[in-house]
């Protein structure tokens, strides 16, 4: 088991801490890759952190792929399904030929409100 430290926004941080979001989508960097169920993560935003568990990974070769086959309202608990993609591009978009993974992650610790 590896433990990761990766950057999240603040607002994906805390539906992570109040169990709103449970998948956790990246592209595929090579640090990415490197990341295998079992492990933890620590996404982190503005001081503030949650340590997740990684239960299961899956992968794509587009946001809209992904978004049709998984729960996009356990990766945006308030945005359509299409918002969610859009949001995506928007951030990751340039990126996303190198794969679209999705993280089915479990909260184990955090800190700070």
């Amino acid at each position: 088991m590896k433990v990761h430290d990766l950057t999240i926004y603040d607002e994906a941080l805390g539906w992570i801490k109040d169990g709103r979001k449970t998948l956790d989508v990246r592209v595929g960097y090579r640090k990415i890759k490197t990341v295998a169920v079992g492990d933890e993560l620590v996404l982190s935003s503005l001081g503030r952190w949650a340590k997740v568990r990684v239960t299961a990974i899956r992968r794509y070769s587009s946001f809209a792929q992904m978004a049709r086959h998984e729960d996009t309202k356990r990766i945006a608990p308030e945005m359509t399904s299409e918002q969610v993609v859009l949001e995506l591009q928007r951030l990751m978009g340039k990126n996303e030929r190198l794969g679209v993974y999705v993280f089915e992650i479990e909260l184990i610790g955090a800190r700070g409100q």
